[in-house]
């Protein structure tokens, strides 16, 4: 079936297009098809990051926004659509004119939404007031950004919160990342894909511990994501998991490597000893402690 990921929040710089290039990635990691929509005409993120895959879509306009279901139906696929702030009443007002949510579950189209939050005020109220409009059968996701509140725990008992668990929602957390580590490449006139992308990493121009802490951000996200677009693992399987870091050994052998590279975030458990390239002079092995990162040193 196919899936279609509208990723909101209605305040600006919350991070909505940082997670909406955050999923892509997740698709081309895996491999599986999608289709990307930017309905943020002010912005432009994910277009100029994932334009292959991407197209330009006006929520206020029902004959382009009706190109969401369209990308959905033509196959079976995900579709990751980044809302830009303020845009909650131009998407229901579509969705309710076209009476998208039954059409969808007629058509076994999976709708998410994905609420990106910086844990403020305004962006809370946002949440409350989106709830009581998107259908119980819409999946909720809550994306915590810790860009800017580093604790969400006074947060755990407000009704909004509350009422996410209550329709079975789901959090995921973005972990803390300096803002300068991806303006940096952004400046440099990289896009977020290239950074996300370890065999695009080395165009972006950061440094061997920049790539380092980019790769540990992306594991961490990985892991969450996971369980969500997969699907918990069979009970008969060990859990699908991404081990943190384990060590940086320094002056290695480099290894011997295979004409296709094992990507970043490929399923776990692999087998131990499985090695891939993240940069000219870093790869990461797959030990029996979890991943290690080797570092030659010229």
């Amino acid at each position: 079936m196919s899936h279609i990921h509208f990723v909101g929040g209605e305040k600006g710089g919350v991070g909505k297009s940082l997670m909406s290039q955050l999923l892509c990635q997740w698709f081309i990691d895996q491999a599986l098809p999608f289709a990307a929509l930017d309905a943020d005409a002010s912005h432009g993120a994910l277009l100029r990051g994932y334009g292959d895959w991407c197209h330009a879509v006006d929520l206020s306009v029902f004959e382009s926004a009706d190109c969401i279901m369209d990308r959905a139906l033509s196959k079976e696929r995900h579709v990751v659509v980044d809302l830009p702030a303020q845009s909650f009443r131009p998407l229901t007002r579509w969705l309710k004119a076209s009476n998208v949510v039954a059409f969808a579950s007629e058509m076994a189209v999976d709708l998410v939404y994905w609420h990106v939050t910086d844990g403020g005020v305004d962006s809370m109220t946002t949440l409350a007031t989106a709830l009581p409009e998107l259908a119980t059968s819409v999946k909720v996701v809550v994306v915590r950004n810790h860009r800017w509140l580093k604790d969400f725990s006074h947060l755990e008992t407000a009704r909004p919160f509350q009422d996410v668990r209550e329709r079975g929602g789901t959090f995921i957390e973005l972990p803390l990342i300096e803002p300068q580590l991806l303006s940096k490449a952004v400046a440099r006139g990289a896009s977020l894909r290239t950074i996300f992308d370890p065999t695009k990493r080395n165009q972006a121009g950061l440094t061997v511990m920049e790539q380092r802490r980019i790769t540990h951000f992306r594991a961490l996200v990985d892991q969450q994501l996971g369980p969500i677009l997969q699907g918990p693992a069979p009970s008969a399987q060990p859990e699908a998991s991404v081990q943190p870091v384990a060590s940086v050994q320094a002056d290695a052998t480099p290894p011997s490597l295979t004409s296709k590279a094992v990507p970043e975030s490929s399923k776990h458990p692999l087998p131990v000893g499985t090695k891939w390239m993240d940069g000219a002079a870093t790869w990461t092995e797959v030990s029996e402690t979890g991943l290690v990162h080797h570092v030659r040193y010229r």
